[in-house]
């Protein structure tokens, strides 16, 4: 039962209605019930509200933003934070090698 209800949250979390879902798991051969007893499971946990419910295309350009991790900012911060770095280290090797020429 739990490995229907963890592949039809996996199918609701990449866009797919709940019926195409409990469709998917019926032609692979899961019993109707069982199916149905899964799905219900499902709607009664507080997680599947916030899922979307209809048919959303995620490769949809409309859809890009709203998909786009986090993490993929996060990390464009932090390339820009270790090349202001290695910027700062060079001119600080910089100083030290030339210190003597500059002020004295």
């Amino acid at each position: 039962m739990n490995e229907l209800i963890g592949g039809m949250r996996n199918a609701l979390e990449r866009g797919e209605t709940l019926n195409k879902a409990k469709q998917s798991f019926i032609n692979a051969g899961y019993k109707n019930d069982e199916v149905e007893s899964a799905a219900q499971q499902l709607s009664q946990t507080s997680s599947f509200n916030a899922l979307p419910q209809t048919n959303q295309n995620p490769q949809n350009p409309k859809n890009l933003l709203q998909n786009l991790p986090a993490k993929h900012l996060s990390k464009r911060f932090v390339i820009i934070l270790i090349v202001l770095g290695a910027l700062i280290l060079i001119g600080a090797g910089l100083l030290g090698i030339y210190w003597e020429r500059l002020f004295t």
